[in-house]
């Protein structure tokens, strides 16, 4: 057996040559690494499989997973191989050294802030950098189909953009372009939608076509709500809902206990940069503008936070290349904007989360910290809007009253009944219940989809397949 297709897997008796199989994670922004993050780590545990993750482009946008507070994790742990498209021998050296520029000016520009104290020669330099790379990586990288070779014979995990070629030239020029059945194509939905109905953002992103099979064998997504939403985008697709991986309770706790801790991720490093002085510390998890949000009445309630004393506000941009500029100077000039902090970090500082339909409030809610959802500035309905999980503020009034409270210390934060908010992570994150004759797919919603895609990728059949691990589908 030639050495590249073999690996060396320990027992406890012998060693014991395995086979190797690839599997290839597309990486176009943070949400679809933290998304497949858990099935990430479920195939890297495994010795079987050889385990990459390629940084590519989409929109004219670069991907930077070294700046994903994982990586380490994955790499120095669990051995996973970290590219960019970039790093292919017939890249052009133009190309390199742009993607190199744009990762050391965007790392020197994402700190800690003061909203009107960011750095100028980085930020500036990044945006110039950003401009030319979007008319490069959009018109001239059709070189990127010399990437097929590499994927051919591998199992694939992309996310939705596998559906819309013209957006990614690593789908376009080369998962395209590949001989049909090459490779098996697992299409797993980015984030986790929390929009009860099509948001402006969404509806002006997404054009109905029918689904194209050559680029997906498969389709899952993460809650009910998305799968009619993209059968209604992409009719045909074989859509499956396999539940919210990322928001599921087990991957929670190992991220708190086993991937962000020392000697991988050094917490104490965040939470000294973090105010301390208050007797409220929020967070406000913003969600994109476009899905909904009325910006000037954001803007309005986060002011009016903002000048309360003995309060300690942070605010998250939203993780995919939110920029805070939006918000004026004006607008809170003593909040520190957290864009290159983890959530999974402020969660933990907060008193309160406060979002306007970010589905990391559900990381907030498994932990049973206390939420606020800001419907007073949101258009589109969310599955928060219910007041028996989480705080809902129809009004600024109402919730200034609510943090005022906090501050005096009249209430205590907390959630409704523990049942209440029980059932309904248990109704947003896992899929319709298994069947007894399925005994064997797996203890949690991860293991189940990492061994549905292992006997995809087998070669037996999707109905066969889905027969077995989500038959009530």
């Amino acid at each position: 057996m030639k050495k590249e297709n073999a690996k060396i897997a320990v027992t406890k008796n012998c060693k014991v040559i395995t086979p190797i199989q690839k599997v290839i994670f597309i990486n176009r922004a943070y949400n679809d690494f933290d998304t497949y993050a858990p099935l990430l780590d479920a195939f890297a545990a495994d010795p079987s499989w050889n385990v990459e993750v390629l940084a590519s482009v989409a929109d004219g946008q670069c991907a930077f997973p070294d700046d994903y507070e994982t990586m380490p994790y994955f790499k120095k742990f669990r051995k996973v191989s970290f590219k960019s498209i970039f790093d292919h021998p017939r890249a052009p050296l133009l190309h390199k050294w742009l993607y190199k520029a744009l990762s050391l000016s965007r790392q020197k520009s994402r700190h800690v802030n003061i909203m009107s104290k960011r750095s100028p020669f980085w930020s500036e330099l990044y945006n110039i950098l950003t401009f030319f790379s979007n008319l490069i990586f959009r018109h001239f990288i059709g070189w990127v189909s010399c990437w097929k070779e590499d994927m051919e014979g591998a199992l694939i995990v992309i996310d939705e953009i596998a559906c819309q070629p013209e957006r990614t030239p690593l789908v376009k020029y080369a998962l395209k372009n590949m001989k049909p059945r090459s490779a098996t194509i697992a299409i797993i939905q980015a984030g986790h939608d929390c929009y009860m109905g099509q948001t402006p953002g969404q509806c002006a992103g997404r054009v109905t076509k029918p689904f194209d099979s050559s680029l997906g064998s498969v389709f899952l997504v993460s809650n009910h709500h998305a799968v009619e939403k993209f059968k209604s985008v992409f009719f045909g697709a074989p859509i499956v809902w396999v539940g919210s991986l990322r928001m599921s309770a087990e991957w929670i706790s190992k991220l708190t206990t086993e991937v962000l801790k020392a000697p991988y991720f050094y917490k104490e490093n965040y939470l000294k940069r973090l105010p301390s002085a208050g007797k409220c510390k929020i967070v406000v998890m913003l969600s994109k503008i476009q899905h909904g949000v009325q910006l000037e009445k954001l803007k309005e309630g986060l002011r009016e936070l903002a000048v309360l004393n003995d309060v300690d506000m942070v605010i998250k941009p939203h993780t995919r290349n939110m920029n805070t500029s939006f918000l004026g100077k004006n607008t809170a000039t003593n909040v520190v904007i957290a864009s290159d902090i983890p959530s999974t970090v402020l969660i933990e500082w907060a008193d309160i989360i406060l979002g306007t339909g970010s589905s990391i409030v559900l990381h907030a809610l498994q932990l049973a910290k206390p939420v606020g959802q800001m419907s007073f500035c949101q258009n589109t309905e969310t599955v928060f809007d219910n007041k028996n999980v989480n705080y809902r503020f129809d009004s600024i009034d109402e919730m200034i009253k609510v943090i005022k409270n906090c501050i005096d210390r009249k209430i205590e934060l907390k959630l409704a009944q523990q049942s209440d908010w029980s059932m309904f992570l248990a109704h947003e994150i896992t899929p319709p219940s298994i069947s007894e004759k399925s005994e064997g797919y797996g203890t949690t919603s991860t293991e189940r989809v990492y061994k549905f895609l292992m006997e995809l990728h087998k070669g037996r059949s999707l109905l066969e397949c889905l027969d077995y691990y989500y038959p009530v589908q």
